[in-house]
């Protein structure tokens, strides 16, 4: 879906949506009117007429949730851990880039959800690579991407953590978590992102693959580019020998969406919802299903664009077990200034 939306601009302004943080023009340059267009899925942008500059938003897809396990009572294991984050990255360009010739305008798939373990002994599924979202053709010099988040591994037995995924970046997707083996951040102009902590603990629900965190700006020819990532995804809770039931952990938030989802307890096992912004930006990722020792596990909640998704929680045999969310999926923004 393409949503195109005008706005009259006097002077130089902050970018629309509440993105004061990233750099959109010199001040010296006045406009006169902003168009945002916005897609939600793959297409071609064709510039406007007269347009001068345009501001382009990219965001990559969050990995999948991993699934819970199902085991025996009085024996450990680990829920499914998140995924992670999808990358974020804006790139300013200028009208010699763009004018006169469309623009294909790929956007990410999310991450596929992690389904709960099958039957009982078994361990939890894993989640999928959220896509890549990108922008190429036209008169660009080069494609530019943003790449999507590792899928956290599935629930684990016999006192294993499960993984996080790793979160995406600008030259690489982020890795999935394999059993206990967190995945690696995809790569940022030859500099990793942040990498998949292991989730799932057994006593402690941990947390899925962090967003790459951070920014770094470059230009070269003309072009300017800001890179940040979205967050990753929290961990289904586990079982523990002697405590049983765990709670899931919560979702992470960022510099637009304060906080995730809460993670699922007792009294609410299904993990809480992520949300969005008002407009630009990703959103935050949902809360981990309980960890069930005395029955279903909890379902992870659902997570916000880019942002990872999270796990399902573990449960005893002969119930059923929690399964992941899918990853918050991809998206693109396309400022134009004439």
């Amino acid at each position: 879906m393409i949503k195109r939306i005008a706005l009259g601009v006097a002077l130089f302004a902050a970018p629309a949506f509440g993105q004061a943080q990233l750099p959109i023009q010199p001040a010296a340059q006045p406009f006169i009117q902003t168009n945002v267009i916005t897609f939600a899925a793959s297409g071609t942008y064709n510039p406007s007429p007269g347009v001068k500059t345009i501001h382009v938003y990219l965001l990559g897809a969050g990995g999948g949730g991993g699934g819970g396990a199902r085991g025996p009572a009085l024996t450990a294991a680990s829920g499914g851990a998140g995924g992670g984050g999808g990358y974020f990255q804006s790139v300013v360009l200028p009208a010699s880039t763009v004018a006169g010739a469309p623009i294909t305008v790929t956007v990410g798939a999310a991450g596929s959800a992690g389904a709960a373990a099958a039957g009982d002994n078994l361990a939890g599924g894993n989640g999928g690579i959220g896509g890549t979202t990108s922008i190429s053709g036209g008169n660009l010099s080069r494609a530019y991407q943003a790449f999507g988040g590792g899928g956290g591994s599935g629930g684990q037995l016999a006192a294993v953590a499960s993984a996080g995924g790793g979160s995406g970046g600008t030259g690489t997707a982020g890795t999935s978590g394999s059993g206990s083996t967190a995945g690696a951040a995809g790569v940022r102009f030859g500099v990793a992102g942040g990498s998949g902590a292991n989730g799932g603990l057994v006593l402690v629900p941990g947390a899925g693959g962090p967003g790459s965190g951070g920014s770094t700006t470059g230009a070269s020819n003309g072009v300017s580019v800001t890179d940040l990532g979205a967050p990753g995804g929290a961990s289904g809770g586990g079982l523990s020998s002697s405590t049983g039931s765990n709670n899931g952990g919560a979702g992470a938030g960022n510099s637009l969406v304060a906080s995730g989802g809460t993670g699922g307890t007792a009294g609410t096992p299904a993990g809480g919802n992520g949300t969005n912004p008002q407009g630009i930006g990703a959103g935050s990722s949902g809360g981990g299903g309980y960890g069930n020792g005395a029955g279903a596990g909890g379902s992870a909640g659902s997570s916000g664009l880019g942002a990872g998704g999270s796990g399902g929680g573990t449960c005893l045999n002969g119930n059923a077990a929690g399964a992941g969310a899918a990853g918050g999926q991809g998206m693109v923004w396309i400022e134009e200034f004439f």
